[in-house]
């Protein structure tokens, strides 16, 4: 063999060693075992096909006869909407984090018959029928504590001069409140919204549906203005939640109503009232630990169908969510189960959206900016099957004098929460005042790491003066402070995991957290019992009982 070949059979050897010692180095200490999602147990449960919620699953893929149906967050898939046949269903579990990979398909058989007794049930009202067909529903959403107008946002003084107007042009409305009322705001919070359970009294509200926030204080104090007792207040309406259960009974609380029916000029309208499914674990888990927030489209199926045996003209739903899913099954119904219009909350957007039911008739599908920013009045003309929505802004109304004397009874309590505490130079945003409250915590309690989630601040601060107002704004639930320790690798673990929804002390960095090593820390109530943070449980934890409210007020009188 010539000198020159044995030269480039060097040259080889050095080149393949040197790819194969590269590719080691970029794999060696990098790569990640993805993990396989376990595979969904399904069943079948009332025409509905249900299964377990798997861990660290994030959505499910359905596929109906060999073609995807949809993707769900839910473990449920209801097949009400189906044709009669067999239908042959796959659900698999798949997750928006890259280390873990799509579980098998589990595949279940479901075959479909039904009785169609729709063109019977269309005219189930005609004959009783004694108004003119047309009504009014007006709705608020997600009030937050918005009871006094404080020139940002307007409170029930300005609402009240909206609705006057209202009633002067249409007559008669119905008014709903749709859930989370009471829980923001200073005067609200100390008072257990009793203000505000006043002021729905004077302006005759017809219906009250819970919204998650309406828990954050415990279901207790709600109860207390529907007891009986006057010493303490009563509400002059009902409250709704067709689908709030007692675990210990597996039947809907007694004292929460599922429906209401309002009269108006002789037409008769039926009110299913809705708390969001899975709404559970936006609430503090002490809070909600009695109560079950169950699937409500069968519920909303069988109240519809009694509520039209009620002799009612038209039954609509309102929900404190917005469901894009469930709202379809809703507009989906048919015959004695139809609806006629979904009024909507939780999400604090504006929504004029319409559905189409399956009998071709549009059904509008509404919701309103949080603390009185707009509410929406419908218009229904119940013989022509059409509607027309409006939406209104109460700033833009002069305040009602006679609201005006019901809030001065609160005066004391408005001027308390206008006390000024500190001063800022400059905007506060949300990311500035999470990262003051961590830094809060961790100098009040001493410890290594303080962590709070960043949903739970709910508004900027403005330049200028900061007031106690200001803070329960920013601050609106009653989080209080818990200590506990964990391990290094757990805090890792918290961070991979969850990080981008939490809030850590600025001194915090994940880089230099020694996994064998045990830190103290301060966390909300909120984090250490919540679902998702499980790191957290089974720790060994003293409740403060301070709450994190009022140490961040502390410090911006200390710091601002």
């Amino acid at each position: 063999m010539g000198d020159n070949m044995k030269k480039i059979i060097k040259i080889c050897i050095f080149l393949l060693t040197f790819v194969f010692l590269v590719a080691c180095s970029y794999s060696g200490g990098t790569t990640t075992t993805k993990i396989t999602l376990d595979t969904p147990k399904l069943t079948i449960e009332d025409g509905k096909i249900v299964w377990e919620k798997i861990e660290n699953a994030t959505y499910y893929e359905i596929y109906l006869n060999g073609k995807k149906e949809k993707d769900t967050q839910k473990q449920i898939f209801d097949m009400f909407y189906l044709e009669d046949g067999t239908y042959v269903i796959k659900v698999r579990a798949c997750s928006n984090d890259s280390n873990y990979v799509k579980s098998q398909f589990t595949t279940i058989t479901y075959t479909k018959t039904t009785i169609n007794n729709d063109e019977e049930d269309e005219n189930i009202n005609d004959e009783n029928k004694t108004g003119d067909g047309i009504y009014s529903v007006f709705m608020i959403n997600d009030t937050h504590g918005a009871y006094a107008d404080n020139g940002y946002d307007p409170g029930f003084e300005k609402l009240s001069s909206l609705i006057n107007d209202l009633e002067k042009e249409n007559g008669d409305i119905i008014k709903i409140a749709n859930g989370d009322l009471f829980q923001g705001s200073y005067v609200s919070n100390v008072l257990y919204g009793k203000p505000i359970f006043e002021a729905m009294n004077y302006l005759e509200f017809d219906a009250f549906v819970l919204g998650n926030h309406d828990f954050d204080w415990g279901l207790d104090k709600v109860y207390a203005y529907y007891d009986g007792d006057i010493s303490n207040g009563e509400a002059n309406y009902p409250v709704l939640g067709a689908n709030i259960y007692d675990k210990t009974t597996n039947k809907r609380v007694e004292w929460i109503d599922p429906y209401t029916i309002v009269e108006v000029d002789g037409d008769k309208v039926g009110i299913i009232g809705i708390i969001g499914y899975d709404l559970e674990s936006s609430i503090l888990a002490e809070n909600v630990a009695e109560y079950e927030f169950v699937y409500p489209l069968e519920l909303i199926k069988s109240y519809a169908k009694e509520l039209r045996e009620k002799d009612c003209d038209s039954v609509i739903v309102s929900v404190h969510d917005f469901d894009s899913d469930l709202n379809s099954e809703i507009a989906n119904l048919t015959g004695e189960f139809r609806i006629d219009g979904i009024f909507c909350g939780h999400t604090h957007q504006k929504k004029d959206n319409y559905l189409t039911r399956t009998d071709g008739v549009e059904i509008p599908v509404v919701q309103n900016y949080d603390k009185n920013g707009c509410a929406v009045n419908v218009v229904f003309d119940i013989n022509e099957q059409t509607y027309n929505t409006s939406f209104y802004y109460p700033r833009d109304y002069l305040p009602n004098s006679e609201v005006l004397e019901l809030i001065e009874n609160y005066q004391d309590y408005i001027d308390k929460g206008n006390e000024v505490i500190g001063y800022t130079n400059y905007k506060l945003s949300k990311s500035d005042l999470g990262k003051n409250a961590v830094d809060a915590m961790q100098e009040e309690f001493n410890v290594d790491i303080a962590i709070i989630n960043t949903g739970g601040i709910r508004e900027t601060l403005s330049a200028g003066n900061i007031t106690i107002s200001n803070v329960f704004d920013v601050f609106p639930f009653n989080n209080k402070i818990i200590l506990t320790e964990l391990k290094g690798s757990a805090v890792k673990s918290l961070y991979q995991r969850n990080g981008s929804y939490l809030y850590f002390n600025s001194s915090f960095n994940i880089n230099n957290i020694d996994i064998s090593k045990t830190y103290k820390i301060a966390v909300i109530d909120y984090v250490f019992t919540g679902v998702y943070y499980s790191e957290f449980k089974n720790v060994k934890y003293t409740d403060t009982e301070v709450l994190l409210r009022d140490v961040f007020i502390g410090y911006i009188e200390e710091n601002y």
